[in-house]
């Protein structure tokens, strides 16, 4: 395990390196502050500043497909922020767009009617009085001065999982789940997505994450391979695209709550250094922790640096 003065190394290196490839372009601070304004007056406020970030503010696309729809749809939810500051959910719409952007893609591809002020709105309504009251319980707390509260947690997750599902028409989407209940709670729940999670898995420091089974897609396309079907320039994205369906790892709720206290307990033994840090960076631990994994184990640095 690591020591308390690698740990402070570890965090505050990599939180150096995240700010200088990401830090210009990323929504996470202004969407904490967003949020934050949202909970202490039901609404939040759109300044000259964040304005001029507005207009410098893009997406890195990857789907040349969906690219110019989704450009034309972020120009116009940019346009309507400010008619939707009593929303909470455009609170933190930029954040989960851009840190959830291959999911937005396929939602765009498979809906030619979807848009991100539609999808923001709907998302809104799970916010109603009881489910709020248990939003803002989970905010009082914090991972290393609170216990993990499993009922409350999991009743949070599955309502908004549900509600995600039902306006994207999905099967599951914890990524953003778990995105969107981090930034209402940043220092009692950890951020996590599935490379990470795999990672983890893989250097065997998380075991409770279990590997998906393979897809027919990649069943399908391996019979292709074999077969000398592919074209030459499909290759490389589809072996590529099956090697990540070989390794894709469930994230469920009983997976995140191992997660939570798998952290509580590596960690705890630093709370105060923790503490410490928290207050040097105004960061929360989690995030740190997961800009740290992401250096370590997401990131594409020589496609970032380009």
């Amino acid at each position: 395990m690591i020591d308390e003065q690698s740990l402070i190394r570890w965090l505050k290196g990599a939180d150096e390196i995240f700010e200088a490839l990401e830090g210009r372009g990323d929504a996470y601070n202004l969407c904490r502050r967003w949020v934050e304004e949202w909970f202490s007056c039901g609404k939040f406020s759109i300044t000259d500043e964040d304005r001029n970030f507005l207009k410098e503010f893009e997406l890195l696309i990857f789907n040349e497909r969906v690219k110019s729809k989704i450009e034309n749809n972020l120009a116009q939810l940019k346009e309507k922020l400010e008619n939707h500051t009593e929303d909470i959910a455009f609170a933190f719409s930029l954040y989960l767009i851009s840190w959830n952007i291959r999911r937005f893609e396929t939602y765009f591809e498979r809906n030619t009617d979807f848009s991100f002020e539609d999808f923001f709105v709907s998302l809104s309504e799970v916010f109603d009085k009881t489910f709020l009251n248990n939003v803002k319980e989970l905010r009082k707390l914090h991972l290393f001065k609170n216990e993990v509260k499993d009922e409350l947690i999991a009743d949070i997750y599955k309502k908004l999982e549900e509600k995600i599902k039902q306006i994207v028409s999905t099967q599951n989407e914890p990524v953003a789940t778990i995105k969107i209940m981090h930034i209402i709670a940043p220092y009692y729940i950890p951020l996590l997505d599935n490379p990470i999670a795999k990672a983890l898995k893989r250097e065997k420091l998380c075991d409770f994450f279990n590997f998906i089974p393979p897809s027919r897609d990649f069943w399908k396309n391996l019979k292709r391979l074999k077969n000398g079907e592919l074209k030459l320039y499909e290759i490389k994205k589809i072996v590529k695209g099956m090697h990540d369906d070989l390794e894709s790892v469930k994230l469920d709720i009983e997976a995140f709550l191992n997660y939570i206290k798998w952290i509580r307990k590596e960690f705890n033994k630093f709370k105060d250094v923790i503490y410490k840090i928290e207050k040097d960076t105004q960061k929360s631990f989690l995030k740190l922790l997961d800009q740290a994994f992401y250096i370590r184990y997401s990131i594409d640095i020589g496609r970032r640096l380009k």
